[in-house]
């Protein structure tokens, strides 16, 4: 039983018949409901990659969905039911296999109401055209291998010094925070010249 309090002072009591009853239509399928381009997702609405695979039987329309997706340039956009909540999903081929990506819905998103942001405007045309060069210096194709999760490995290494019985480690001291914009995007204009 659970209790939720309006904005007006006025209370509701749910109980267990009311989240059954709420709880999406079981189900082992996924459903699609239209195609969209993928630049037309928003990434806060991306959530968790799952890989899918066919079911027996099944495997001559997910070759045809995933070959169809990956010429058309499109996305699947899709309904399915997981511990008994509806959700929405994303459907792409990603190499031989389709990735479906659990999305929020738009409800589940937060407005950034309340975050003190800078006004648009206050950059300078020569300081927006240093910020272009280093950006134009700096593209290239991304490569998920070329970024490590620094915490795990961190860890890991303090854990191997613990069980040998060795001094830990000494952790880095953090960069100075940067207190002239164009000086910093010179000096890494030209680091990335060399």
């Amino acid at each position: 039983v659970k209790a939720y309090e309006y904005d007006d002072g006025r209370f509701v009591v749910l109980d267990e018949d009311d989240f059954k009853a709420a709880q999406g239509e079981k189900s082992a399928t996924i459903d699609i409901a239209e195609f969209t381009d993928e630049d037309q997702i928003d990434v806060r609405y991306l959530e968790r990659p799952y890989y899918m695979e066919p079911a027996k039987g099944g495997e001559k329309a997910y070759a045809l969905l995933r070959e169809a997706l990956r010429e058309s340039g499109k996305i699947g956009v899709a309904r399915f039911v997981l511990r008994a909540r509806q959700h929405l999903a994303a459907i792409k081929p990603v190499g031989g296999v389709l990735v479906l990506n659990q999305m929020r819905f738009p409800a589940d998103l937060k407005a950034p109401g309340g975050l003190k942001l800078p006004a648009r405007g206050l950059a300078k045309p020569e300081e927006l055209d240093m910020a272009h060069k280093l950006i134009d210096q700096l593209t290239k194709p991304f490569i998920a291998e070329d970024f490590h999760d620094t915490y795990t490995e961190e860890l890991e290494v303090r854990i191997e010094a613990k069980v040998k019985h060795e001094p830990l480690p000494e952790k880095a001291k953090p960069a100075a925070p940067v207190k002239d914009l164009m000086a910093a995007l010179k000096a890494s204009l030209e680091s990335t010249k060399k």
